[in-house]
């Protein structure tokens, strides 16, 4: 259990901090060097996926394997119980909406600052919505 609370810690400060982070690469490094440097993090981190030596057990299928009767008992497992419907739902909608909306948020934020660079600032008057 501690693994996976560590793990879903460091995903909370990446989400939080790796936008802001990225903005500030960027600026200090431009764009294609900030890539660069993405592209070594992520070799990094492929080196230290490597060193993992432990490897989980397979799940044991049934005899029988059904795809449509496990999605359903599945289904009535999270349905069943009200935390984990709660869970899913809200996990579901903003796995369908969060893109759209931060497509969204950047499209309507360039059009309020008037300006293609991440480094400008906004005024303090917004400008019209687009269209």
């Amino acid at each position: 259990m501690t693994s996976s609370l560590k793990l879903q810690a460091s995903e909370s400060v990446s989400q939080i901090a790796g936008s802001s982070l990225g903005g500030e690469l960027i600026q200090a490094l431009t764009t294609p060097y900030a890539l660069l440097v993405d592209a070594v993090s992520f070799l990094w981190s492929a080196a230290w996926v490597t060193r993992i030596e432990v490897r989980p057990p397979r799940p044991e299928r049934s005899p029988d394997p059904n795809l449509l009767r496990e999605i359903r008992h599945g289904l009535r497992f999270v349905l069943a119980n009200r935390i984990l419907r709660a869970i899913a739902m809200c996990t579901s909608s903003a796995n369908l909406f969060g893109p759209v909306i931060s497509a969204g948020f950047y499209v309507l934020l360039a059009a309020n600052c008037g300006s293609h660079r991440a480094s400008s600032v906004c005024s303090p008057r917004p400008r019209r919505w687009v269209a």
